[in-house]
């Protein structure tokens, strides 16, 4: 009976070190990316920006479509690291602006959206990874970890980490071709 109380007891503190320790990880990646907007703000970084139809034209099936893409990064003797993309995107009277955060290696941390339809502000999406495993979802109401995840969650979770994944690669590929001159 008392070895099972100790297992018990190590399985809690166990438990409630992982939480501790996942909620420290969620502040820490909040204040990191308040510590990247204010650098933002403070001109710390390089920008690049991608204007995609600039005169806001019908394209395909959409009305008044336009991107405004940012890219926030430094470089230094350590190399180029990219530490935000802001995505603008106009539909009509509808505007998301998206948000990527990347860390010191270059992998995703966070990514939230900002809704603004009729300019009411909408609910925000954020999704929060770690080692590119995603470890946390929230709206403006909740927030939801690991296994407690709804599929649609997931859902909205992987297609935001891709899209910060093919703008990130199209950075590269700019840096690429900008370095090279």
């Amino acid at each position: 009976m008392k070895q099972l109380l100790t297992v018990l007891s190590l399985l809690c503190i166990g438990v409630l070190a992982t939480a501790q320790t996942t909620d420290d990880y969620l502040k820490q990646t909040l204040q990191y990316a308040d510590d990247v907007s204010e650098g933002i703000t403070d001109g710390a970084y390089f920008q690049n920006n991608l204007r995609i139809n600039t005169n806001k034209k019908n394209w395909a099936d959409l009305t008044n479509y336009s991107e405004d893409v940012n890219y926030y990064y430094e470089m230094n003797e350590a190399g180029i690291m990219l530490r935000k993309i802001l995505v603008t995107v106009t539909e009509g009277n509808k505007k998301a602006f998206k948000n990527y955060i990347f860390n010191d290696k270059g992998e995703v941390m966070l990514c939230y959206v900002d809704y603004v339809v009729n300019d009411e502000k909408l609910p925000q999406q954020s999704t929060f990874f770690i080692n590119q495993e995603l470890l946390a979802f929230s709206n403006s109401e909740e927030m939801v970890l690991g296994e407690d995840l709804t599929d649609d969650m997931v859902s909205v979770a992987s297609a935001m980490y891709l899209d910060a994944i093919k703008y990130r690669k199209f950075f590269q590929g700019m840096m690429i071709i900008q370095l090279a001159n």
